[in-house]
């Protein structure tokens, strides 16, 4: 048996991990995971509330109902009714982001217990550390008073009700994700293809499936009721600078789908080439991470579920064809391709193919991502903390 056999081949299942035990190799492997991601994190420390987002904190339904209301409404009551500060926002941001680590170290610390062989536990973790090394943990700890740290949670709330075979609960979790903010049917378009995945051919586990539309049709009914007025009138009573709110009144809550496209299409047409390169930094870890598990699992998937991995890394990208801020979205595929990881591995399966060189291959990009400094992306607005790969001359610091 070859050294690469004896490290991440498969095994009896009695000796899976040698003289550890699955418990520890599960402590170990959560605990690996938690490690990188914080170091990832760290490089989007910061101590400040980005003031584009500060308002979802801040207005409430006093108005009437506005999309993205929930957030500020709930904050101010526990706040007594005033307006929450912004070091509250921030200081729950970042333990939201704490916890977000945490939760998915701890799941991915039981799968690799779990397992059943080297090969699968190697698997789930490489999985992981590439999550762990893409640029996803440092922007959600930079992007402080945006909800992305909270949608992810969400995601994983659902996706651990999911795995459990709990659709309903998660479609309520799921409804309430929309409506506090609506991109989040983007993410549950991702776990309803999971879903799908994994009642497939369970006949009447495939007729509970009815109930994964619900979060679908709660977004569209908060677009639908979406007062535009109220949202202004809202703004226009934080009293933030006149550019701001100037800003703030003509969106978001008077952008539509299809206004939201026109305005995004000049960018598009001038920075296509840019967003390419975007898409790889941020996105790259995704596709990686998805390729190493098809290959790995080739001919152990359903076609479904193959769907499903491949969904995860790809649907996140597409906000980016309306939204300029481009990174913020793109960063959301590595961790969906992670959770999609994690529900599938939940089940039991054989030992997947593994060696050293893809091993190596992993802990290299896994050290190429690590070593890239904190960036962000707008289409046409590049800015980052360092001058880092000005590739086609656009992402500078």
């Amino acid at each position: 048996m070859t050294l690469a056999r004896r490290m991440m081949g498969e095994r009896p299942a009695t000796a899976t991990f040698g003289r550890l035990s699955p418990l520890v190799v599960g402590v170990l492997g959560g605990s690996a995971f938690a490690v990188l991601s914080l170091l990832s994190a760290w490089r989007g420390r910061t101590s400040t509330v980005t003031m584009p987002a500060a308002y979802l904190w801040l207005v409430t339904y006093d108005h009437g109902f506005i999309k993205r209301g929930l957030v500020g409404t709930l904050a101010t009551a526990l706040a007594g009714g005033s307006a929450v500060d912004f070091m509250t926002v921030l200081r729950w941001h970042t333990i939201v982001t704490f916890v977000v680590v945490v939760s998915l170290a701890a799941w991915l610390g039981l799968v690799v217990a779990q397992s059943g062989s080297r090969a699968a536990a190697w698997l789930v973790f490489f999985v992981g550390a590439l999550a762990a090394a893409a640029h996803t943990f440092p922007t959600l700890l930079l992007a402080v008073g945006y909800l992305d740290p909270f949608i992810i949670l969400f995601v994983i709330a659902c996706a651990l009700l999911m795995a459990r075979g709990h659709l309903l609960a998660a479609s309520i979790v799921g409804v309430i994700g929309t409506v506090a903010h609506e991109t989040f049917v983007v993410l549950w378009a991702v776990l309803a293809v999971l879903a799908f995945a994994l009642v497939s051919g369970t006949g009447s586990s495939l007729r509970r499936g009815w109930v994964l539309v619900l979060p679908f049709l709660s977004g569209a009914a908060v677009m639908l009721a979406n007062n535009p007025d109220a949202g202004a009138a809202e703004i226009r009573s934080l009293g933030f600078p006149p550019d701001v709110t100037q800003n703030l009144t003509s969106a978001p809550f008077h952008e539509t789908l299809v206004s939201a496209w026109f305005t995004m299409l000049p960018g598009h047409a001038l920075y296509w080439r840019f967003e390419l390169v975007a898409v790889i930094i941020f996105a790259g870890p995704a596709a990686l991470a998805a390729a190493l598990y098809l290959w790995s699992r080739w001919g152990q998937l359903t076609r479904a579920e193959a769907v499903a991995v491949l969904v995860a890394a790809v649907v996140p990208c597409l906000v980016v064809i309306l939204a300029s801020d481009t990174s913020r979205f793109l960063v959301r595929s590595p961790v969906m391709v992670l959770i999609t990881v994690l529900v599938l591995e939940s089940r039991r399966r054989p030992p997947p193919r593994m060696n050293r060189a893809v091993g190596i291959m992993v802990v290299v990009a896994c050290i190429a991502w690590l070593a890239m400094p904190r960036m962000y992306w707008y289409t046409g607005i590049p800015f980052g903390g360092t001058e880092v790969l000005s590739l086609l001359g656009i992402l500078h610091g």
